[in-house]
C-alpha cells in the first residue's frame, strides 16, 4: 500500500509540473499599476521625455548657460524652445520642419520686448520692438540683414 502511495505522489508531482510548465507559456496581459504614485518633489537638473520609440519629444534642463524647455516633433527635430538666460533675457522660438528658427519672441534684460521673423536661411527679415521709453519700432530687412524700412 505504501508503494502505491509513493507512485501516486510521483505521478501527481510529474502531472503538476507538466501542467505548470504549460501554463507558464500562455501569454497573459500584464496589468499596469492602477494607482498613481505621487511624489511631493522630483529634483533633477535635466528631464528628458521620450516617446514609445525612444525619441526625444521634450527636454527640460537647467545649465550654467540658462534654463530651457525644448519640444521636438516625431522626427526629433526641434520645433519650439523657451529659454531663460543668465543675464535675464528670455526667449520663445518656433522652428520649421527642418529645425530652422522662423520666429522668436524675446524680452531683453532692460525690459525691451521684441518679435523677430526669420527667413528660411534664419536671417531676421522683420522685427517689432518697444523700447524702455515705450517707443514702438518696426524694421523690415533685406536678405543680407540690411534695414530696408523702419518706423519711426
Amino acid at each position: 500500500m505504501r508503494q502505491i502511495n509513493n507512485i501516486f505522489v510521483i505521478l501527481l508531482s510529474l502531472t503538476a509540473g507538466y501542467i505548470g510548465g504549460q501554463l507558464g507559456q500562455i501569454e497573459r496581459p500584464v496589468n499596469a499599476q492602477t494607482k498613481a504614485v505621487v511624489h511631493e518633489e522630483l529634483v533633477t537638473r535635466r528631464l528628458k521625455i521620450v516617446d514609445e520609440k525612444g525619441l526625444t519629444r521634450a527636454d527640460l534642463c537647467v545649465l550654467p548657460a540658462g534654463s530651457s524647455i525644448s519640444l521636438y516633433d516625431a522626427n526629433e527635430k526641434l520645433r519650439s524652445s523657451l529659454v531663460v538666460f543668465p543675464n535675464g533675457m528670455t526667449g520663445l522660438s518656433l522652428y520649421d520642419t527642418k529645425g530652422k528658427v522662423r520666429n522668436s519672441l524675446s524680452v531683453f534684460p532692460n525690459g525691451t520686448p521684441g518679435l523677430f521673423l526669420y527667413d528660411a536661411n534664419e536671417m531676421i527679415r522683420s522685427n517689432l520692438t518697444v523700447s524702455s521709453e515705450n517707443t514702438p519700432a518696426i524694421e523690415l530687412r533685406g536678405a543680407n540683414g540690411d534695414i530696408l524700412k523702419s518706423l519711426p
